[in-house]
């Protein structure tokens, strides 16, 4: 593309040199060989690059999730699909250890109650994984219910 451009530009500044009698079609001769652009980079352009290309990585990692333990390993997929460094996988892990101690993040290892959301932290009395309302509301259920008598309902 900035090859189309450079072309453009040089065609350009002949007509403008030219028209103003700046140089003659022979000083263009000479002068063109020597003129170079030097295109400045993009930031923007560069940042949609580099945010389609995470993008898509990212996209490829979510697909692929389902087969990391069958038939990829999650160090592979960090390697090829994002592509990460041994460097970048070492930070990686030191930050999301360091975001974890501070609560920013919740523990991958700690299981989820999908219905709430929160951790199911284990509780003293013997009853793994059940907050004390899910304990109470499951004691309520045993209880005997006196039946109505004379047709009451």
């Amino acid at each position: 593309m900035r090859k189309r451009f450079t072309h453009l530009f040089s065609d350009i500044l002949r007509t403008q040199l030219l028209l103003k009698n700046v140089i003659t079609p022979e000083d263009w001769e000479i002068m063109s060989d020597h003129i170079q652009y030097d295109f400045l980079y993009d930031n923007h352009f560069a940042e949609l690059k580099d945010s389609e290309l995470l993008q898509e990585r990212l996209n490829l990692a979510g697909a692929a999730e389902p087969y990391v333990g069958k038939y990829y390993s999650a160090d592979y997929i960090r390697r090829k699909v994002l592509r990460q460094t041994d460097q970048e996988i070492i930070d990686q892990d030191k930050q999301i250890e360091k975001e974890i101690k501070e609560g920013i993040i919740p523990d991958p290892n700690v299981p989820v109650d999908p219905a709430t959301g929160q951790p199911i932290v284990p509780q003293t009395n013997g009853q793994m994984g059940k907050n004390t309302l899910d304990v109470e509301v499951e004691e309520d259920k045993f209880e005997t219910s006196e039946t109505p008598s004379g047709g009451e309902i």
